[in-house]
């Protein structure tokens, strides 16, 4: 459903009086109860021959991520609980000869450099692993482990997950300083060992889309010994956080001022429009929406730490190129190689990222000329999708992606419908661009196409009519009478 603001009385000439009526369209805006998609943030790892270990905190953890803590010691060492974590379980192999401690930790502000457990045996090797997209309130919904006899294989059990949307995190620890190979479904995130005649340990990852059991898990070490699996399932987060930008271009007009282009997410993100970029709802998606003339038309938004995302990332919009280019990419959105989206030759949507050959494509024909499509990007770690919808059409899967990097972060502009003002605006986009939002979380497939199927009551525009004549005084001769509709700050509501 689109609604666009058309109460157009400009130039109206009447003669005596006239009676109007304005009509305002109310719609429901959606919402979904479906949960985010949980992706890696980062890890940091070490070894030691010594009383305690010190771990770095993984780089850039923020409020609402969850660190989830290994430690494994040979012999049967005790560990000093760190006040600062939660405990979840530890085990112990039968000779007593091994043991391996779980703990989390949900981030609530700043973090100290690292973390340190006192241990009373020398030989420690410990990780932190941190996710994104975790529920707050229960953010461990399973754990379970188990000592094996020596071998080479390193077996954690099975573990029904109870909810969909998870990760499955796996660690196995050996006692004997060698390297571990994960399970063939997980993707490996660290392994450290402690030197010497010592113990090793790997961190594993799963995403599971279903709730049910995993079924067993096993890892294979270089070397036999003794050894411990152990599993938790990180419950996703049921609630969407708000976007760290929300750009509804909704505003009557621009002119170029600073900050005119605004920001709807409360984070004050508001752009600028340049270069005879405009708002139209002429063939407007929802409400009024961005128009370009793709030449030198563009939206500036300044660098700002938020929006220089680097681990889970969604962007949504709704795009209607004039054209579909013959040769050069025209650009959706650009934070470089942060993060950039385009259409390009036979109406492909292009999602370029990095700095190097990091980039998807989806299928010819993705986008038609002068028709509106609904285009979403989400990151992960391990995980990369392209989601296209219409109007009438829901949102569905058009490319994936694998990358496991990080995303890189800079210090350049966020622009709407250009990409960094590249060979002087070759990529400036020819069309209209609508309700662009970013979130630094990865969004369902749900929640994807709750967006694409939201709408939301249209800001009223009218603030008053205007109205002029050509008499001078009082008659009772015809006279011709013109009323404008105006906005707050008295300019026309063009039509």
């Amino acid at each position: 459903m689109r609604f666009a603001d058309r109460l157009h009385l400009v130039g109206t000439s009447m003669t005596h009086w006239c009676k109007a009526a304005l009509i305002v369209a109310f719609a429901v805006v959606a919402t979904d109860a479906s949960a985010l998609r949980i992706g890696f943030h980062e890890a940091s790892s070490a070894g030691a021959n010594a009383a305690s270990i010190s771990v770095t905190v993984p780089a850039n953890v923020r409020a609402g991520d969850v660190m989830i803590a290994v430690v494994t010691v040979r012999n049967n060492a005790a560990v000093t609980a760190n006040a600062a974590w939660t405990a979840l379980r530890n085990d112990t192999t039968a000779g007593a000869n091994m043991r391996q401690w779980l703990y989390y930790r949900v981030v609530t502000g700043a973090e100290p450099a690292s973390y340190s457990w006192t241990i009373s045996s020398a030989r420690v090797a410990a990780a932190i692993v941190a996710y994104r997209g975790v529920d707050l309130t229960t953010p461990i919904a399973a754990n379970v482990g188990q000592a094996n006899a020596s071998s080479t294989t390193i077996t954690a059990p099975t573990v029904n997950t109870g909810t969909a949307n998870a990760m499955l995190v796996s660690f196995f620890g050996t006692r004997a300083t060698t390297t571990i190979a994960g399970p063939g479904t997980m993707t490996e995130r660290i392994e450290d060992d402690s030197g010497g005649t010592g113990v090793t340990v790997l961190s594993t990852e799963e995403f599971r889309a279903t709730a049910g059991l995993t079924g067993p898990r096993s890892a294979t070490a270089g070397n036999g010994a003794e050894n411990i699996g152990q599993s938790i399932v990180l419950a996703a987060r049921t609630s969407v956080p708000n976007p760290v930008a929300e750009y509804r271009l909704d505003e009557t007009s621009w002119n170029g001022t600073a900050g005119e282009v605004l920001d709807s997410s409360g984070n004050g993100l508001s752009g600028t429009a340049l270069g005879s970029a405009q708002t139209t709802t002429t063939n407007a998606y929802l409400c009024r929406s961005g128009q370009f003339n793709g030449t030198t038309g563009r939206v500036d938004v300044p660098d700002n730490a938020l929006l220089d995302i680097r681990s889970t990332l969604t962007v949504t919009a709704w795009i209607r190129p004039a054209a579909i280019p013959a040769s050069e990419l025209k650009s959706i959105l650009s934070k470089d190689d942060n993060y950039e989206f385009h259409i390009a030759t036979n109406g492909r949507v292009n999602w370029w990222w990095g700095g190097g050959a990091q980039e998807l494509f989806t299928p010819n024909n993705t986008v038609a000329a002068n028709q509106w499509t609904f285009v979403a990007f989400v990151f992960t770690r391990g995980g990369q999708t392209i989601y296209v919808g219409g109007p009438s059409t829901a949102a569905a899967s058009s490319q994936t992606g694998t990358d496991q990097t990080q995303l890189a972060n800079n210090a350049l502009k966020l622009q709407i419908g250009d990409d960094q003002d590249f060979s002087g605006g070759a990529r400036r986009w020819n069309g209209l661009i609508d309700e662009v939002r970013i979130y630094d979380y990865a969004l369902t497939l749900a929640e994807v196409e709750a967006i694409r199927s939201s709408t939301r009551t249209c800001p009223s525009l009218l603030s008053g009519f205007a109205v002029t004549s050509s008499a001078t005084a009082s008659t009772c001769l015809a006279q011709s009478v013109t009323i404008r509709a105006i906005d707050s700050l008295g300019t026309t509501i063009p039509g």
